[in-house]
């Protein structure tokens, strides 16, 4: 009766044990799972934000190249018109002096 009490005692033991093993290994991956799962959230927000900036730096470069091509743009018609006015006085001063050149012949 003993020897049975002490078998009976030493199952209850031994599957006490079990459980706890199991409850301790079952609580270990559950922590790592919430671990891993952190992980992977804090790289996807990561991620997104680094999408985000290069967007961000991509449409600031695109508006600055845009600015740039006009000021350019600008420049050369200014040029341009600056060049022709040019032009256009020193034909006038031409004509003038041909005029006068012509009126100081006769």
């Amino acid at each position: 009766m003993k020897s049975l009490f002490l078998l009976g005692l030493a199952a209850a033991a031994v599957a006490l044990l079990c459980g706890t093993a199991l409850a301790h290994d079952r609580w270990h991956h559950h922590h790592v799972r919430a671990d891993v799962h952190r992980e992977v959230h804090e790289a996807m927000r990561e991620a997104r934000q680094a999408v985000h900036e290069a967007q961000r730096e991509a449409a600031h470069a695109s508006r600055e190249a845009r600015i740039a091509a006009r000021d350019a743009y600008r420049d050369t018609v200014r040029d341009a018109v600056r060049d022709a006015r040019r032009a256009i006085r020193d034909a006038a001063r031409e004509v003038r002096q041909a005029v006068r050149d012509a009126s100081r012949s006769w």
